[in-house]
C-alpha cells in the first residue's frame, strides 16, 4: 500500500464518518413530523438508505447497494432538474403576460436607450470572470424576436467554443441546453412525480391567445405550487445524496484507513441512534442523541484539513493500480459535486469541429419539435432559456450592445417589454448595481 493512499484513506474515512453522523442527525431532525408529506419515491429512498446503513454498521459489505442507490438518486435528481427547467419556461412566459391581467404593477420609466446603457455599464463594471455570467443573465431575460433558423444559427455558433476542449464539457453543456429546452428525456418521464406531470400537462394545455385573468391566475398558482414542491425535492435529494456519498467513501476506504477507535465509536453510536429513531416513527428526538453530537465537535474540520493537504489523486493511466482509481473516486465523492459521475473517461481526446457540429445538430433536432409544437410565448421562453445557458458567443461589447438594443426595439408587445425591463432592473439591483 502506498503511503499517499494510506493517508488519503485515513483522512477521508475520518471526515466522511463524522460528516455522515452529523448530517444523519440533521436529516432525521428535518424529517421529524414531515414523513407523511414525502412522496412514495422519497420514502422508499430514505428507507433503503437506512437499511443499507444498518447493514454497514453490522459489518456487512454494502458497496454494491450503495452504488445502486447512488445511481437511483442521480436519476431522481435529473428528473427534478428537468421538471424545474420546464416550469421555469412557463414561469417566464406567464411573467411576460402578467401586465395584461394586473393593473397595479408600477410602470418601468426607463427608455430602451437608458436601459441598454445601464445594462452595458452593469456588464462592464464586473470582473472578466463575472461579466460572462452577467451577459447570459441579461440575454436570458430580453424579449426574443427571431425565427427558429436564426436561433439555430446562434446555437451552432456558440457551441463552437467547445472545439479543442474536453468531451465532458461538451456533454455537460448539451445536457443543460436540452433541459433548458424541455427536450431532455427526464422531462418526458411521468412515473416518478405524477403530481408534477399533471401540473405541467395543465400548463401545456393553456391557450395564451385566449387566456383570461382567471386562467392566468390559476396558471400562476400552478407554477408557484410546483416551484415549492421542486425546491423541497431538490433539498431532500441533495441531503440524501451527500450522506450516500459519505457512506460510499467509508466503503472504499474502510479497509485501508488508520482509524481512531474512540472517534469511530462516537460517530457510529450516533448513526445507530438516528437509525433507531427514524425507524421508530417517534416525533421527538431524545436528548441523548443531541448529547452524542458534542463528542464529534471539530473532528470533521480537522479531518478535512488533513485531506486538503494531500495532492489530488492521479489522472487515469492504462495499467494503473487499484489505489489510484480509488483515490480518484474518493476525490470526486468529496468534491462537493454531489451527483458527479465516478466513471473515468479513458480517452480524453480534444473535441473536434466535427464533434461540435454533430452535438449541435443533435441538440437542434431535439429542440425543433418542442419549438414547433409550442405556442409562440412558450417557444420564445424556451429560446430565452437556452440563450441564457449558451456560452457567450459575442465577439465584442459593441455586439452585446447591439443585441440588447435590437431585442428591445423589436418587441412591440408593451406588456412583454415592460415585464422584461422590470426583471432586468431587478437583476441589476440584486447585484448591487446603482441605477442612474
Amino acid at each position: 500500500m502506498t503511503q499517499r493512499w494510506k493517508k488519503q484513506a485515513s483522512a477521508a474515512y475520518s471526515y466522511s464518518l463524522t460528516k455522515l453522523a452529523l448530517n444523519s442527525y440533521i436529516f432525521a431532525e428535518e424529517l421529524t413530523g414531515d414523513w407523511k408529506e414525502l412522496t412514495e419515491e422519497q420514502k422508499e429512498s430514505a428507507e433503503t438508505f437506512l437499511n443499507i446503513l444498518g447493514q454497514y454498521l453490522e459489518g456487512q459489505d454494502v458497496l454494491s447497494q450503495v452504488e445502486q442507490l447512488r445511481g437511483r438518486m442521480m436519476a431522481a435528481m435529473e428528473a427534478v432538474v428537468g421538471y424545474t427547467d420546464s416550469f421555469m419556461v412557463y414561469e417566464y412566459a406567464l411573467n411576460r403576460a402578467e401586465r395584461r391581467f394586473t393593473d397595479n404593477l408600477p410602470p418601468v420609466s426607463m427608455t430602451d436607450e437608458e436601459l441598454t446603457e445601464s445594462l452595458m455599464d452593469f456588464i462592464v463594471e464586473s470582473s472578466s470572470m463575472d461579466s460572462g455570467r452577467r451577459v447570459q443573465d441579461v440575454i436570458g431575460q430580453l424579449p426574443v424576436r427571431f425565427t427558429r433558423q436564426k436561433f439555430y444559427s446562434i446555437v451552432k455558433e456558440a457551441m463552437g467554443v467547445f472545439e479543442g476542449g474536453g468531451r465532458d464539457s461538451l456533454d455537460h453543456a448539451v445536457y443543460l441546453l436540452l433541459t433548458s429546452a424541455m427536450a431532455h428525456s427526464a422531462q418526458k418521464e411521468s412515473s416518478l412525480y405524477p403530481e408534477l406531470w399533471s401540473r405541467l400537462s395543465e400548463l401545456k394545455s393553456l391557450s395564451f391567445k385566449d387566456m383570461t385573468k382567471e386562467g392566468f391566475l390559476a396558471a400562476q398558482e400552478l407554477t408557484e405550487l410546483a416551484g415549492g414542491q421542486l425546491s423541497l425535492l431538490s433539498d431532500f435529494y441533495q441531503m440524501l445524496q451527500e450522506m450516500i456519498n459519505d457512506l460510499y467513501v467509508l466503503c472504499l476506504t474502510g479497509k485501508d484507513a488508520v482509524r481512531n477507535v474512540s472517534e469511530e465509536a462516537d460517530a457510529e453510536g450516533l448513526l445507530s441512534a438516528v437509525r433507531t429513531f427514524m425507524e421508530s416513527g417517534e416525533q421527538e428526538m431524545p436528548e441523548t442523541m443531541e448529547e452524542r453530537l458534542y463528542a464529534l465537535e471539530g473532528l470533521q474540520e480537522r479531518a478535512m484539513e488533513k485531506y486538503a493537504r494531500l495532492n489530488p489523486a492521479p489522472e487515469y493511466a492504462e495499467g494503473e493500480d487499484r489505489e489510484a482509481y480509488l483515490g480518484r473516486c474518493v476525490d470526486r465523492l468529496l468534491s462537493g459535486s454531489l451527483f458527479v459521475s465516478l466513471e473515468d473517461r479513458k480517452e480524453e481526446l480534444p473535441v473536434t469541429k466535427q464533434d461540435v457540429e454533430q452535438a449541435a445538430g443533435e441538440l437542434i433536432a431535439a429542440m425543433d419539435p418542442v419549438l414547433k409544437e409550442s405556442q409562440k410565448p412558450v417557444a420564445r421562453a424556451v429560446m430565452a432559456s437556452v440563450l441564457s445557458r449558451l456560452p457567450v458567443y459575442f465577439h465584442s461589447l459593441d455586439e452585446v450592445r447591439g443585441y440588447i438594443a435590437q431585442s428591445l426595439a423589436a418587441c412591440t408587445d408593451a406588456a412583454e417589454k415592460e415585464a422584461s425591463k422590470d426583471v432586468l432592473k431587478k437583476i441589476m439591483e440584486i447585484e448591487g448595481y446603482a441605477l442612474v
